[in-house]
């Protein structure tokens, strides 16, 4: 069967097909436990002379207002980049706006929390009661906060966790309504008998955990209407369910949800476009699965080897033949028959039995090496002002350093950077942190093949994060990156920009304007 399309609505009815079998063998692929567990990423202070820093009070004062302070400041001097927020934990009883572009960074042996006191007087009722708000472009004072969009790029939370004290029915942490290049990730939410950790969600989430509240996650459509992912992640003991969605193209890969009623809420008379794989749900009392208006064509459910242990009604009219089994396949929505034609709303599940609970399997996403690891590539003479040709340098560094840190900066090449196999690169933004030709470079002229930015040698255990890659203009050989690398390398956080972007003026002070009459990217589209 193929996925459920969402097509035009054919005059057909309903068809529900069923399959169950029986197996012993223990499920393997599956989120490990030692997944859900908050431990500090980033355990020194990255320096980055581009970047601001922020740390906590001693005292139990309210920090809202120095939070904000230092997001204000990096968009006023630099526009986008990062806030780099040490370890300790901060009071915050107003709701702070982070602009377009701007990531917080915890940094410290230990993660920085944000931590609502009980009982705070702005989040007793109403909606958009956020101790975070991630918003479009910075507004000028006196006017609406604009929301994030469409054209919302780059933003985003890292290694930062958070507790909802009690007594805050409205409050949520972080709405999140972001488009493409952002992300939450390496954040632990203690929510309590708050209302949820993130609302509005947008692009992808991973490594997230959320506990208690009355939801984890409330979404609706995405602003670019492009697909959310949710990725090794754990959700437990919410009261009404661990996520409701709607119109979100809500994506689940290797998420753990357990002790709620209900792991995902479709509403009554709302439809998703919803892929889950790999799931290991637990102790659900009332079903696994609330599949909104069944019988509209727009709703397109497919879910495949969700594991489950104590779930007695994986949806509505599917009980549970065993304590243990796994849904191999549950699709819903338009069927598409072997002859291309629609055949009409279909359900198609089947289920696999299990003498016990399933097993689980670790994430194999690589992590970063440990940050006494990195070398700062700006003590190896490498400049990153736009102007300077950083080729040999970079390429110096790269041949007598596996893992490298590049601070914020343009960093000029001529040519190709050749990686090591085991070769690290790390960034914090591909925004703020490029590897950037400048116009009409003579290096990229005339015939022959593609010349590569970055070249991973074949069958390497590359990882590359937090990069753009900026081919310049007119250079009609340039290309981004040859990838070579094997199954174990990783590519993550990194944009192709087709011109050179306003982050040039910013972070690339010696950069040349771009040549009379060549493209410019004023922002990420």
């Amino acid at each position: 069967m193929k996925p459920a399309l969402g097509l035009h609505r054919p005059a057909h009815a309903c068809v529900y097909h069923h399959n169950v079998r029986h197996s012993f063998l223990a499920l393997t692929a599956l989120l490990s436990s030692q997944i859900a567990g908050s431990q500090s990423v980033f355990t020194l202070r990255p320096d980055d002379p581009k970047a601001v820093y922020v740390s906590a009070s001693a005292s139990e004062t309210d920090q809202s207002s120095i939070l904000q302070a230092a997001i204000d400041h990096l968009q006023e001097t630099t526009h986008h980049g990062v806030v780099f927020v040490a370890e300790g934990r901060y009071r915050i009883e107003h709701m702070v706006h982070v602009w377009a572009g701007i990531r917080l960074v915890g940094y410290g042996a230990h993660r920085p929390v944000f931590v609502l006191p009980s009982h705070t007087s702005d989040f007793q009722s109403g909606s958009d009661q956020y101790i975070l708000w991630y918003t479009d472009e910075r507004t000028l004072t006196g006017q609406p906060i604009a929301d994030a969009s469409e054209f919302t790029f780059y933003s985003g939370l890292s290694n930062i966790d958070f507790e909802l004290g009690d007594g805050n029915p409205a409050a949520v942490a972080i709405r999140f309504n972001v488009a493409q290049h952002s992300f939450i990730t390496h954040a632990d939410f203690k929510v309590g008998s708050a209302k949820a950790a993130l609302e509005a969600i947008g692009n992808q989430a991973s490594d997230i955990h959320v506990h208690g509240g009355h939801y984890g996650i409330i979404t609706g459509k995405t602003s670019p209407a492009w697909q959310f992912l949710l990725m090794e992640s754990t959700f437990e003991g919410q009261s009404e369910a661990a996520i409701s969605t709607h119109e979100a193209g809500f994506t689940l890969i290797r998420d753990r949800i357990s002790n709620a009623p209900v792991a995902i809420e479709i509403p009554e008379g709302q439809v998703e476009q919803l892929y889950a794989r790999n799931l290991q749900l637990d102790h659900i009392s009332k079903f696994a699965l609330e599949p909104g208006d069944v019988q509209n064509l727009r709703n397109e459910l497919t879910l495949a080897n969700i594991a489950c242990s104590d779930v007695p009604h994986f949806a509505p009219g599917i009980d549970a033949k065993s304590r243990n089994y796994v849904e191999e396949q549950y699709t819903q929505g338009l069927y598409i028959g072997p002859d291309g034609r629609e055949q009409g709303i279909e359900f198609h599940h089947s289920e696999r039995l299990l003498a016990s609970a399933p097993a689980a399997l670790q994430t194999d996403i690589p992590t970063l090496p440990p940050m006494a690891d990195w070398v700062n590539a700006h003590t190896l003479g490498v400049r990153g002002d736009g102007g300077f040709d950083d080729i040999a340098a970079i390429q110096r560094a790269v041949d007598q350093h596996r893992v490298l840190y590049f601070p914020g900066g343009m960093y000029r090449v001529t040519g190709s950077i050749r990686l090591r196999p085991d070769s690290v690169l790390i960034g914090f933004s591909p925004f703020t942190t490029q590897f950037t030709l400048v116009g009409a470079d003579p290096q990229f002229q005339g015939d022959g093949a593609p010349i590569p930015l970055l070249i991973a040698p074949r069958g390497g255990k590359t990882l590359v994060t937090g990069f753009g890659i900026s081919s310049g203009n007119r250079n009609p050989r340039a290309a981004g990156i040859e990838w070579l690398a094997g199954p174990q390398s990783f590519l993550d956080d990194t944009e192709f920009i087709r011109s050179h972007n306003e982050a040039g003026r910013f972070f690339g002070p010696a950069m040349p304007a771009p040549s009379k009459g060549a493209q410019v990217q004023v922002d990420a589209q």
